[in-house]
């Protein structure tokens, strides 16, 4: 039995994932003035699309970032369409008519309390998952255990960048009752594999396979700028074996942490036998 989910909800479900993942960021632990945090996405479902703004704290104080509130926050395509963004919550904007399109380069300003940050991302072509596959395997440490790979055709000539997302659903007489998002964070670029079939494992090591789950796989057409930044962030939250921490690389102007994603995305969906 297949379970329908609809391509828009992940859209938008992942989009929201992204903003909370992004909080754990690495600042001078003496006291420092606050920065500006910005996070948000367009992608090529129907929006709307939200950019979050808040501030970092002090390693002392409390693990809450406080929003910041009446920014003029806007988008504007390449071909001359601004949207301006709604303030819904404090700190959470929102795009009214924007419609994010493959191929279209995003411009995001912000002005705040004085201050302009911009970012630009350009939105590659979608790229399919043409199949998911799941095996068992044996890796020594428990018995054997499920591994879940996406199989995707990468585009000949050009570099292409992707970040996957998998998320775990409950469902009954197909209905979603909720869902679960695999910890970390999934890369990759075909550096090395340029025009090639690809094959990408997706199984978390701290994320177990069940008989019976629904998954879906969703696979993220990322810009340079924004896999940089995934890539630096994995690299400073990946505790003592990690290298030297550090802020991760925003693609924002001005000092601003964070990042700007303008993606294209696709979802494939499996029953785990």
């Amino acid at each position: 039995m297949k379970n329908y989910i609809p391509l828009f909800l992940i859209c938008l479900v992942t989009s929201l994932l992204f903003f909370s993942c992004q909080k754990v960021i690495d600042v001078d632990l003496n006291a420092a003035a606050p920065q500006i945090v910005i996070e948000g996405s367009v992608c090529d479902q129907p929006g709307p699309y939200y950019i979050n703004l808040t501030q970092t704290v002090n390693f002392s104080e409390t693990n809450s970032f406080p929003p910041v509130t009446g920014a003029l926050v806007k988008i504007t395509d390449n071909l001359g369409s601004t949207d301006i963004l709604t303030e819904l919550t404090p700190g959470s904007y929102a795009s009214s008519s924007l419609q994010g399109l493959p191929g279209n380069t995003y411009t995001l300003s912000v002005a705040s309390n004085g201050k302009n940050y911009s970012s630009v991302s350009a939105m590659p072509p979608p790229v399919d998952i043409d199949s998911l596959s799941i095996s068992t395997v044996s890796n020594g440490f428990g018995g054997p255990r499920k591994r879940l790979v996406a199989h995707f055709h990468d585009p000949a000539g050009v570099a292409n960048f992707y970040r996957f997302k998998v998320n775990h659903y409950f469902v009954v007489n197909h209905v979603i009752q909720y869902w679960v998002e695999q910890k970390g964070i999934s890369i990759t670029s075909d550096r090395f594999q340029d025009g090639t079939n690809m094959a990408y494992n997706l199984s978390g090591r701290d994320n177990k396979l069940i008989s019976g789950d629904s998954i879906a796989v969703s696979i993220q057409a990322i810009d340079k700028g924004v896999y940089d930044y995934l890539r630096t962030l994995g690299q400073s939250d990946n505790g003592p074996q990690s290298a030297t921490p550090a802020n991760p690389t925003p693609n924002i102007t001005s000092g601003a942490l964070g990042y700007f994603n303008a993606y294209a995305i696709r979802v494939k969906g499996i029953v785990v036998p």
